[in-house]
C-alpha cells in the first residue's frame, strides 16, 4: 500500500491581542476566515473556454463570535484603527492541532496563525434571548501596507501563552430595559446591530485595498417582549404609540452579568454592561401571537447623535443597573 500523511485536524483557540497592554479575547464559539478573493477569468473570440485567469481584487476579512463581550467592547467600541499605537498592533487568531487519541498537541508543536497586522476591528452585533448567554460577533478587515498581503498565515506555529483578561470566564445574559427612565418589562430578546459600514481604498491595479475607514454608523437596537400594554400611549407610563409618529426619547439598554456558581451579579454591584442612548426615536413593527403562547411585541429604538460629546451609543462595561 501506498504510504498515507496522517491527517491533522484542528480547533479553535484564543484570540492574540499584542500591544502595549496585551490581552485575549477568548470565549470563541465561532471563526470565519474569508478571502475575499475575486477573480478574472477571461475568454473571447468565440472561444469557449477561457484562456486566462487573474486575481481582480483580495479583500479578506475575519468573523468571530465571542462571549467575552466586556473585553471585546472595550477594544473596539464603534470601531478600532490597527495598528493602535495604544492599544493593539496585531490580531493573531490560531488554530490548535489536536493530537491523535487525545486532546491537543502541546503548545510548541505545529498549530496555524493567521495574523491581521494593519485594517480596523469593529463589532457587527450583539445578540441574546433569555435565559441564554449574549455573544458579540466582530469583524476585523485588514488591508495591506502597500508591501505585503493583508493576511499572514504560518503553519508549524507555537501557541503562545495567552495573556488572561480580569473578566475571563464571564458570561452575561439580556437585562432589563429603560425608556425616558421608565422600565419596560418582560424582555426576552435583545439584538444591538452597530450599523457600522466600511470602506476600503484601492486602486492603481493594486490587487490589495490599503485603507480602511467607517463610511457610516446607523446602529439600530430591537427588542421583544411580551408587554404588549407599553404601546398604548394613554395608559402606559412608557408611552410607546401604537400609532402615529415615533417617540423620542432617552434609552438604557443592560445586559445583565451571570455570578459564577449562582445565578446573577447584584444589580447594584458593578460588572453589568450598558447602552446608553441619548437621543433616539422609539417605535414597534409587529405584535404576534401564536396559540397557544404569549403574544409579543417588537420593539425598534433608533439612536441619533444629540451632541459632539456622547457617543451615538455610549458603552459602560462595568456599571450597576439602573434607570439613569
Amino acid at each position: 500500500m501506498p504510504d498515507v500523511l496522517p491527517g491533522r485536524i484542528f480547533g479553535l483557540a484564543p484570540v492574540q491581542v499584542t500591544g502595549s497592554a496585551p490581552t485575549t479575547i477568548d470565549g470563541l464559539s465561532s471563526l470565519q476566515i474569508n478571502n475575499g478573493l475575486n477573480r478574472i477569468v477571461h475568454s473571447a473570440d468565440g472561444e469557449v473556454d477561457p484562456k486566462f485567469s487573474t486575481t481582480a481584487f483580495n479583500e479578506p476579512r475575519i468573523r468571530f463570535r465571542t462571549c467575552a463581550l466586556k473585553t471585546v467592547l472595550d477594544l473596539a467600541i464603534l470601531g478600532r484603527s490597527i495598528p493602535d499605537s495604544t492599544i493593539i498592533t496585531a490580531l493573531n487568531f490560531f488554530f490548535r492541532q489536536r493530537a491523535p487519541g487525545s486532546t491537543y498537541q502541546p503548545a510548541s508543536l505545529a498549530h496555524c496563525k493567521f495574523a491581521l497586522t494593519k485594517g480596523i476591528l469593529i463589532p457587527v452585533q450583539l445578540r441574546g434571548t433569555h435565559p441564554n448567554i449574549v455573544e458579540c460577533e466582530c469583524e476585523g478587515v485588514a488591508v495591506s501596507d502597500a508591501g505585503n498581503a493583508p493576511l499572514s498565515f504560518d503553519a508549524g506555529q507555537t501557541l503562545p501563552n495567552f495573556t488572561p483578561v480580569a473578566d475571563v470566564g464571564a458570561l452575561w445574559t439580556v437585562g432589563p430595559v429603560y425608556i425616558n427612565g421608565e422600565l419596560l418589562e418582560n424582555i426576552f430578546d435583545i439584538t444591538v446591530d452597530f450599523g457600522i459600514e466600511l470602506e476600503l481604498m484601492q486602486g492603481s491595479g493594486f490587487p490589495w485595498p490599503t485603507q480602511v475607514s467607517i463610511k457610516s454608523r446607523m446602529p439600530k437596537i430591537t427588542l421583544t417582549t411580551k408587554n404588549i400594554e407599553a404601546l398604548d400611549k394613554d395608559a402606559a407610563a412608557l408611552a410607546i404609540a401604537a400609532v402615529g409618529q415615533p417617540q423620542s426619547g432617552v434609552c438604557s439598554v443592560f445586559f445583565r452579568k451571570k455570578l459564577q456558581g449562582g445565578a446573577n451579579v447584584p444589580d447594584g454591584t458593578t460588572g453589568h454592561i450598558k447602552i446608553k442612548l441619548f437621543q433616539c426615536d422609539i417605535t414597534w413593527t409587529d405584535v404576534a401571537g401564536q396559540h397557544p403562547e404569549s403574544p409579543t411585541a417588537t420593539i425598534v429604538i433608533t439612536p441619533t447623535k444629540d451632541d459632539d460629546i456622547n457617543e451615538i451609543l455610549a458603552i459602560n462595561t462595568s456599571t450597576i443597573i439602573n434607570d439613569t
